[in-house]
C-alpha cells in the first residue's frame, strides 16, 4: 500500500532505537524526509546512517535533545515548524514510591513528560493546519488505559497526555489534522529488557523466569516486535487514515480484556 506521504516531513521524538527507529525506517521507505530526535548523539548518528543506507534519496537529519528537559523542549520548538508528521515515543519518568511521593517531584515529572510532549505537539500544530495535512501519533504503554499500581507517576503523565491529544484531535479534525495514540503492550526493545532485568533481580528471578511470568498474561504468548507497533503508526501517518482521529489503539497481543 502506498501511504501517500512521499515528500512529507516527519519529526520522530525518540527515533534512535526501538519502535521509533522502526517508524523512521518505514516512513523513509514511503518517501518521507526524516528528522530524528533523541538524547544519545552517537546512537542518533548510527540510526541516521542505517536509514540513509535504505533510503538514500531521502533527507535524514538528527537533533540530540532530551525533551524532558527545559533546554531540550526549547530546542525542539526552535526547529522550523514545517513538519507534516509528528511521532512521539513517550518516555517514562522516574518512578516515585508511594511512601516517598511529594508534590514537587510529582509536579516536575508531569511537566517534564506529559506536558512537554503535549506542548511540542501544540507547537507544530499551526503549520499542519495551514497546510491542511497533519498526523500526530503518540506511542505509550498500555498503563495509560489500564493503570499499573506500581507506576503512579508514569500513569498520571501518560494518561494526561492521552486526554490532551484526544481533545486536540477534535479541535483540528476539520483542518485535515489527526491525532491518535498507540498503546503498546510489552515489546521487545532494549528499554523493556533493561526494565525487566531490574525487576527480575529485585524478585530474585532469572530474566527468562520473569519474562515467562509476564507472558502468562498475554494471549499471544510472546512479546510484541517494534516493527509491529511501527506498522500501525505508519498507517496512522498515511493519507488513508484521515478519518481515524482522537483514538487510543491498544496493541498488546490481546492482554487487555475489554470490548472497547
Amino acid at each position: 500500500m502506498d501511504l501517500g506521504i512521499k515528500g512529507r516531513r516527519a519529526l520522530i521524538l525518540g527515533g534512535s532505537k526501538g519502535i521509533g527507529f522502526r517508524c523512521a525506517e518505514l516512513l523513509a521507505a514511503e518517501g518521507a524526509d526524516i528528522t530524528l530526535a533523541a538524547r544519545d548523539g552517537s546512537r542518533l548518528a548510527a540510526a541516521a546512517r542505517a536509514i540513509s543506507a535504505q533510503a538514500p534519496d531521502r533527507r535524514i537529519e538528527v537533533s540530540s535533545v532530551d525533551i524532558a528537559s527545559e533546554d531540550g523542549f526549547q530546542r525542539i520548538c526552535s526547529l522550523d515548524s514545517v513538519f507534516d508528521i509528528l511521532l512521539i515515543m513517550m518516555a517514562r519518568p522516574r518512578e516515585i514510591a508511594l511512601d516517598a511521593l511529594n508534590r514537587a517531584d510529582y509536579g516536575e515529572a508531569i511537566l517534564a513528560y506529559g506536558a512537554n510532549a503535549t506542548m511540542i505537539a501544540h507547537h507544530f500544530l499551526g503549520g499542519m493546519i495551514e497546510r491542511r495535512f497533519g498526523r500526530i501519533v503518540s506511542v505509550l504503554g498500555t498503563s495509560a488505559k489500564a493503570p499499573d499500581s506500581s507506576h503512579i507517576v508514569s500513569n498520571a503523565a501518560r494518561t494526561s497526555h492521552v486526554a490532551a491529544m484526544a481533545s486536540l484531535a477534535r479541535n483540528v479534525a476539520a483542518q485535515g489534522v489527526t491525532s491518535n495514540c498507540v498503546l503498546a503492550g510489552p515489546t521487545a526493545t532494549p528499554t523493556l529488557r533493561k526494565n525487566w532485568e531490574r525487576r527480575a533481580e529485585d524478585l530474585g528471578l532469572s530474566y527468562f523466569a520473569y519474562e515467562a511470568q509476564r507472558l502468562e498474561r498475554t494471549p499471544a504468548a510472546r512479546l510484541g516486535q517494534p516493527s509491529e507497533i511501527a506498522a500501525l503508526c505508519a498507517f496512522l501517518c498515511s493519507e488513508h487514515a484521515a478519518f481515524v482521529t482522537g483514538q487510543s489503539i491498544v496493541v498488546d497481543g490481546g492482554a487487555h480484556a475489554s470490548l472497547f
